[in-house]
């Protein structure tokens, strides 16, 4: 880690200062792979800078693959890096689009190959979990039980009612719970707990 130097001179900031650097010792060669990296802590003590830097900087680096962290043993340099990533000229950009351009030609292999089989073509269909599908919502039926509610004077349902819950709903939990568990003498106890 000598190699690495960081000026505050510089108009770069420390933490990129300290990411470029690395990520060139790692290109170069001169950090190799399936190294241990030092602590978080100990590097930032020896250059001088908050331990907030390098993890910034360490954090940008497993993200572009070419640091690992181990749960309880540490940051290692990343044994399995592409060997794209070792050419001088490229840079974690031109590697990470050289990734995705090959993912995605993968991906239309896969898709001609399932049309090929003749899987039916279903439309795509949004996947938002607190999104309900609004054009299968009943909107008639809603409206019909809505006019029906207020029509018979049920105008407590409008308001926030009891913190305990809506009284008929208790008392129909009570009676079930009798009926189903067979007990007259537990029907008091559950009317306090819903009372």
């Amino acid at each position: 880690m000598n190699m690495i130097q960081l000026d505050p001179a510089r108009s770069d900031s420390m933490q990129f200062q300290l990411y470029s650097s690395m990520r060139e010792a790692i290109v170069s060669r001169q950090l190799q792979p399936g190294g241990r990296l030092p602590s978080t802590r100990e590097l930032a003590t020896r250059w001088g800078v908050s331990r907030n830097t390098v993890m910034g900087a360490f954090d940008q680096l497993i993200a572009e693959g070419y640091l690992e962290g181990r749960q309880g043993a540490g940051t290692f340099i990343t044994s399995r890096v592409p060997e794209s990533y070792f050419r001088a000229s490229s840079s974690g950009r031109e590697a990470c689009t050289a990734i995705a351009e090959r993912r995605a030609a993968e991906l239309r292999t896969r898709l001609k190959q399932s049309h090929s089989r003749g899987c039916p073509r279903y439309p795509l269909l949004p996947l938002r979990p607190t999104v309900p599908a609004l054009d299968q919502f009943p909107t008639h039926i809603w409206e019909q039980n809505r006019r029906a509610v207020l029509r018979h004077g049920e105008n407590s349902l409008l308001t926030y009612g009891d913190p305990l819950g809506y009284w008929p709903l208790r008392r129909a939990i009570a009676s079930y719970l009798r009926d189903s568990r067979g007990s007259m003498n537990a029907l008091p106890a559950v009317c306090n707990q819903l009372a």
